[in-house]
């Protein structure tokens, strides 16, 4: 290969690359766009609650600490109410807050009334990990632990406002948006 044609080869191979990772930043920043809409894809959500017509799932006090409690609350809208939807395979999801950095967490979930936290994400551990049920002929779904027996899911408590471990049969704060 002569040395003009090794260059415009390089400079081609330089083209493409740069065409790809511009088009990797433009595909993750659309990705990550906050929505009010849910869907199984990566990108940045926000868990409404129905019983409370439309209220969001947040950190209490938009802490940042380890163990601080998830509510229901009127929100405007800010990072504390907004989870990035990291799918994780096998129909599982992390939920990771904005504001926190920090996911949405259940060490018990067969505990009823026991309160969702949020603690570090690591590596993803079974504690850090959610499956979601969507109801059939609606746009709702209910929010399980993996590691659970399916029982209890994620239900706001509708005289706190806390999110616990909730039964979905007794419980009419369980359906998120």
């Amino acid at each position: 290969m002569t040395p003009h044609k090794f260059i415009r080869t390089m400079a081609l191979s330089i083209s493409a690359m740069i065409g790809a990772v511009v088009a990797l930043i433009f595909t993750s920043s659309a990705a990550a766009s906050p929505s009010s809409s849910h869907t199984r894809t990566d990108r940045v959500i926000t868990w409404k609650n129905d019983y409370f017509h439309g209220q969001y799932l947040q950190i209490s006090h938009s802490s940042t600490s380890d163990n601080a409690w998830t509510e229901v609350r009127h929100g405007p809208g800010d990072a504390n109410e907004h989870w990035d939807s990291i799918y994780l395979g096998n129909g599982q999801y992390a939920f990771k807050n904005l504001n926190s950095h920090k996911c949405l967490t259940e060490f018990n979930p067969n505990t009823p009334g026991r309160h969702v936290i949020q603690r570090g994400c690591e590596r993803y551990p079974t504690s850090r990990r959610w499956t979601q049920r969507h109801i059939p002929g609606t746009h709702f779904y209910q929010l399980y632990p993996v590691g659970g027996d399916g029982t209890l899911a994620a239900c706001a408590d509708i005289h706190t406002r806390w999110v616990t471990m909730g039964n979905v049969a007794e419980n009419v704060a369980c359906f998120w948006y």
